[in-house]
């Protein structure tokens, strides 16, 4: 039987591969018959021969090439955190000049601006308050008697009211004196006295001192405190020489700003209610302001 020789790939002596890898065996016979042929008929080899020195070498990779990558992302971000940070620079520049141009802006009043501020200034000094003494006012005084109880007073004023005379409760320390008129004199008092005795009633003329005290009071409040002793004075002899009291020798201190004061507002409201008084009604309110007077804290 024909048999298929096979072939042998050799390279530089080595065999590297052969064709096909197994003989088929039919059967023993054949097996021994092609052993024997082979014997005879060596198998044909073929051998290939390659100059190694020829071959391409491979290149091992460079350690650039390796860290390209890297290098090339460092930089990228180099590169944009350099124009961010020129662009963002510009953009303050931008903004620090357009604050400074309004700063100038805001700095450069008007007349009537300047003329606001200077007196919003002059409005808040005058608010600013400082220690003061409070000069005490001076007068004669009828006092009709002095309790140890507001009660009792009450009680007893109410003789006086009942006769058309009016009355002041005055309480001091622990005691409330009864006083009916004033006057600026002791002998004017004393006449004063006579005139209003009933013959049920004991009449006295008493000296009257308003306290002197220390108080915090504006500029502006000190000042109109000043006048006003002053007004209450010259009203007070002219109750004592003719009798009357009128408005109109109020009228130069009668002003908003002693209304607008806490301090002030209870005397200034007795200066508007004034009309045309005289006799008791007239002394009876230049006593209430007397009153007020000492109660300005």
């Amino acid at each position: 039987m024909d048999k298929k020789k096979q072939i042998i790939v050799k390279e530089n002596g080595k065999v590297i591969r052969k064709y096909p890898e197994k003989a088929v065996q039919t059967s023993n016979q054949e097996s021994a018959a092609t052993l024997h042929e082979s014997d005879d008929d060596p198998v044909q080899s073929f051998e290939r021969h390659t100059n190694l020195s020829k071959l391409p070498m491979k290149k091992k990779p460079s350690r650039f090439n390796i860290f390209k990558p890297i290098i090339i992302a460092a930089s990228s971000a180099i590169l944009i955190g350099a124009v961010l940070s020129v662009i963002m620079f510009q953009v303050l520049i931008d903004v620090e000049s357009g604050l400074s141009g309004q700063s100038l802006t805001s700095y450069q009043p008007t007349s009537e601006g300047a003329e606001e501020e200077k007196e919003e200034t002059s409005g808040n000094t005058s608010l600013e308050t400082s220690s003061y003494t409070k000069e005490p006012l001076n007068a004669y005084v009828l006092q009709a008697g002095v309790f140890s109880e507001k009660e009792n007073a009450e009680s007893w004023s109410e003789n006086f009211t009942e006769l058309g005379i009016p009355t002041l409760i005055w309480q001091r320390e622990n005691q409330y004196f009864l006083l009916l008129g004033i006057s600026a004199t002791k002998d004017q008092a004393q006449l004063i006295a006579e005139e209003t005795n009933t013959g049920d009633h004991d009449l006295f003329v008493k000296e009257w001192t308003t306290s002197s005290q220390e108080m915090e009071l504006t500029e502006q409040e000190h000042s109109w405190i000043q006048q006003f002793k002053e007004v209450w004075e010259s009203n007070l002899s002219l109750v004592s020489e003719d009798n009357t009291l009128s408005h109109t020798s109020w009228e130069s201190i009668l002003t908003e700003d002693e209304q607008d004061s806490k301090a002030l507002s209870q005397l200034s409201e007795l200066m508007t209610n004034i009309d045309e008084l005289s006799g008791l009604d007239a002394q009876h309110h230049l006593l209430e302001m007397m009153y007020q007077y000492e109660a300005i804290q």
